[in-house]
């Protein structure tokens, strides 16, 4: 894998660029035996380095891209169309490929796991972007946007730390931009709820040595060991933080840089429709309707519903739309 992995990059650099619209005959031998191999008709993926009889969303992720390298749109069609009906549920807007698939405890075939694997869809939605551009072909875009879509809307709930951007400062090699401790550069983390109340809880979300990022309309309820929800850490962290709800303070930690528009802090469980179940609806007459700032590009809240609803956007995942479902206030 690690030398197809190298081919497949030097061939899609020659292809950029070329440039146009139109891909390069490609004649791959290492593709073509790859997938005589280990790719069935239907464009099923068996595993090599698992069970033979398991498929991966990795391993079509790494398939498609190898495809599209090979100039093999023909299998291409059918490895994504493959991904989308039984890793999916035929529903990429709703749902992100389980990362395992195959023979069940049931004897039943299918998803085997749930949960996604960030780098598999990542690299299908690049995948796709650059099949839409090569062959011109404007359905791989709208997929590749449904699956991105879905990447940045999760309900991460009782993990340690939700999300993070980078680990630490520390010497790189092979410096970024001249930066030589800059661990991270760019990224969006977007329309996520994290709930995590128990003492060991550390924070919702991190940006750690990273520039470049944005936090935006996340909800984040964390009640442990530290006393702030979000933090920006360390000298070359920098990051934009916007329109968030949270239950503790949004700090700058170790020299790292914020820019604080539209969050709303201090959230209390009664601000929720269901805070013990998970349900971080808002309820009514919280702080954070209508707390928000409106940002570009952002149509759309946790439920695909309109992000405005009422004078300005609500802070956090969720846009309010009317009487509580439930207890709320």
């Amino acid at each position: 894998m690690s030398l197809l992995k190298r081919m497949a990059l030097a061939t899609l650099g020659a292809m950029m660029f070329a440039g146009g619209a139109q891909a390069q005959t490609c004649d791959w031998p290492l593709w073509q035996n790859y997938a005589k191999r280990f790719v069935q008709d239907d464009g099923r993926v068996l595993n090599s380095s698992m069970k033979p009889t398991e498929s991966s969303s990795e391993g079509q992720s790494y398939a498609m891209f190898f495809a599209l390298v090979g100039n093999d749109r023909a299998s291409f069609d059918k490895l994504w169309t493959w991904t989308k009906a039984n890793m999916s549920g035929s529903d990429i807007g709703q749902n992100l490929p389980g990362w395992l698939w195959g023979k069940k405890a049931d004897n039943t075939w299918g998803v085997i796991d749930q949960n996604s694997a960030s780098d598999a869809d990542l690299w299908m939605a690049y995948a796709l972007l650059e099949a839409a551009r090569v062959w011109n072909a404007p359905q791989y875009r709208a997929d590749a946007q449904l699956l991105l879509a879905n990447v940045e809307r999760n309900l991460i709930v009782d993990a340690a730390r939700g999300i993070a951007l980078g680990l630490g400062a520390r010497a790189f090699d092979h410096p970024r931009g001249g930066e030589r401790l800059l661990d991270h550069a760019g990224g969006t983390i977007r329309q996520n709820v994290v709930v995590n109340r128990h003492a060991w809880a550390d924070e919702g979300i991190e940006a750690n040595a990273a520039a470049g990022v944005r936090i935006e309309h996340n909800t984040v309820v964390v009640d442990g060991r530290n006393p702030w929800a979000i933090g920006i850490r360390f000298a070359v962290a920098a990051a934009t933080v916007r329109n968030n709800l949270t239950s503790q303070p949004i700090v700058e930690r170790t020299g790292g840089r914020a820019v604080l528009h539209g969050n709303v802090t201090g959230a209390r469980p009664d601000w929720f429709v269901d805070l013990p179940a998970f349900d971080l609806h808002l309820a009514r007459h919280t702080a954070a309707i209508d707390a928000g700032v409106m940002i570009d590009g952002i149509a759309t809240d946790f439920d695909r519903q309109p992000r405005r609803a009422g004078l300005a956007p609500d802070a956090g995942a969720y846009e309010y739309r009317g009487p509580a479902r439930g207890g709320g206030r």
